[in-house]
């Protein structure tokens, strides 16, 4: 697995905006379900197991928990979720006033770069939120 950054070299992260995150489960085990009816006349459907219903609803809380966070699409699989997350954001994406948005560590914005080992994927920001 390669060390170098998926990050957007021009992009200040620390910014407002809508994110596309990925997360995928160490040695992507298969921990979070199983994929059904995959066939040439089945639409296929992820059948969720006690852990991938777990992550669920740490995503559905996560409004609870972050204040200027927002959550839009979300999408388990077996062996990793991705889904978009609106940071600096009041209800509807909108910024949130007064908040700082510096990325200076302690005011909430996430640090460094987490490996995803995922081949050919740049990271990248859905949008950003003001102007």
């Amino acid at each position: 697995m390669s060390s170098s950054t998926i990050r957007l070299k021009e992009y200040d992260y620390s910014q407002a905006g809508a994110y596309f995150v990925t997360i995928c489960a160490q040695n992507r085990e298969c921990l979070f379900g199983n994929v059904v009816g995959a066939g040439p006349c089945a639409c296929p459907e992820m059948t969720l197991n006690d852990a991938g219903w777990m992550v669920k609803t740490v995503w559905d809380e996560i409004l609870e928990y972050y204040p200027g966070v927002d959550i839009d699409a979300f999408q388990i699989m077996p062996n990793h979720i991705y889904g978009i997350i609106i940071v600096g954001a009041a209800p509807r994406g909108r910024p949130v006033s007064g908040q700082p948005q510096t990325g200076k560590r302690g005011n909430g914005q996430p640090q460094g770069v987490a490996r995803t080992g995922m081949a050919n994927h740049v990271e990248m920001p859905v949008r950003s939120l003001g102007g």
